[in-house]
């Protein structure tokens, strides 16, 4: 039995119900290959998301991918892999940039963002906004964050004001068991989302490197859940 061990915690009629959802994650660089592995392990079905090549600095963080991947399309290579783990579960990846043009590519159960930037956060925020939960993920240095973004509660905005630019991992590092620790709440919130078991409301952030962990309640505060009060 694949899923025996987590059919004994969730139940395995809960199990069932994890075989018939399916999530997409966009990005599938550190977060996105840790999050995919850990997902597909789980018996749940993908929509794989990314237009980037793997390159050398990708394999300290990058679980899906060896050396012998190197200059290879990261959609492509995710997929085959997460076959490998699993050719139970559905695949479907798609070797494109996430635009205004093709945002229909998130329609699904829910939406995992494992991206680097603002503007593509806010074009996962605007287009599933009150309609398909999905979970905000990031990690930089030694500390991560993961929000809970569901129908009718605090969308992304209420947090970023501004399309500003953030930190990259390029400039100043990462752990990653940063990466680790971010992936594995995403998998765990992604189950309680899916079976619609309470998930976290609140903005979490941890840091690895002195084991803080903190919980930040954020409250609509943007135009547009300004207005759904």
């Amino acid at each position: 039995m694949r899923y025996a061990r987590q059919e004994k915690l969730i139940g395995k009629q809960a199990q069932k119900e994890l075989s018939k959802k399916t999530v997409t994650i966009v990005g599938l660089g550190a977060l996105g290959t840790n999050v995919s592995s850990l997902l597909a392990r789980a018996g749940i079905n993908l929509r794989l998301i990314d237009f980037d090549k793997i390159d050398l600095t990708n394999l300290q963080r990058q679980s899906l991918y060896t050396e012998k991947d190197i200059n290879k399309q990261k959609a492509i290579i995710s997929k085959t892999r997460l076959k490998e783990i699993n050719s139970e579960i559905s695949i479907t990846s798609f070797n494109e940039k996430l635009n205004d043009s093709n945002l229909h590519l998130l329609d699904s159960d829910l939406v995992i963002d494992c991206t680097d930037n603002l503007t593509t956060r806010f074009l996962i925020n605007d287009y599933c906004y009150n309609k398909i939960p999905w979970i905000h993920t990031a990690a930089i240095k030694e500390t991560g964050v993961l929000f809970n973004i569901l129908p009718n509660k605090p969308c992304l905005k209420c947090i970023y004001k501004k399309n500003i630019d953030l930190d990259r991992c390029e400039e100043f590092g990462v752990l990653n068991s940063i990466v680790s620790l971010i992936a594995s709440l995403a998998l765990t919130q992604s189950i309680k989302i899916l079976l619609n078991k309470d998930p976290e409301a609140n903005l979490l952030r941890f840091n690895i490197w002195n084991n803080s962990l903190e919980k930040i309640k954020v409250n609509k505060t943007c135009e547009k859940c300004q207005k759904s009060l």
